[in-house]
């Protein structure tokens, strides 16, 4: 259950699609044998886990990540980490310990690096895709680098 908390946590906070974090949780919870429900927001999941037990009605917890970041091969790594898991070939303790240190891990590029790009990025994309003016151009680029 711990792991699923862990990487939803991860999914958030490397900004992955919405469409592929719910299916994400939803087969993880299926192969761990577990009846949960993923409500997502904005930048933010809630998730329900259900329990057979008569014991125990159901557990809520909301999961936000603490900052996004660009962090390139940290989504890769995570996603390897849920297919050992999915397939059993890690145990589920063990990859939320890795995914907490990839967490942990500093981003290789720094904002002084990547804050530009982005504002390049955007400025091309503008004016190529969408045949912007150069005025529509600078303020994407400015909206890019925000």
């Amino acid at each position: 259950m711990q792991f699923v908390y862990q990487f939803a946590e991860a999914l958030l906070t490397f900004d992955i699609a919405s469409h592929r974090i719910e299916e994400q949780l939803k087969s993880l919870a299926r192969v761990m044998g577990l009846e949960a429900r993923f409500y997502l927001a904005v930048n933010a999941i809630q998730i329900q886990i259900e329990y057979t037990n008569p014991d125990h009605d159901h557990k809520t917890r909301l999961i936000q990540p603490t900052f996004n970041r660009l962090h390139i091969s940290g989504y890769s790594q995570v996603h390897e980490i849920y297919a050992r898991v999915l397939h059993d070939k890690m145990f589920a303790s063990e990859g939320r310990n890795k995914i907490f240190e990839i967490l942990e891990e500093k981003a290789s590029q720094s904002s002084r690096f990547s804050i530009p790009i982005s504002g390049i990025q955007s400025f091309l994309i503008c004016g190529i895709a969408f045949n912007g003016a150069v005025t529509d151009m600078l303020v994407a680029a400015v909206m890019g680098m925000a």
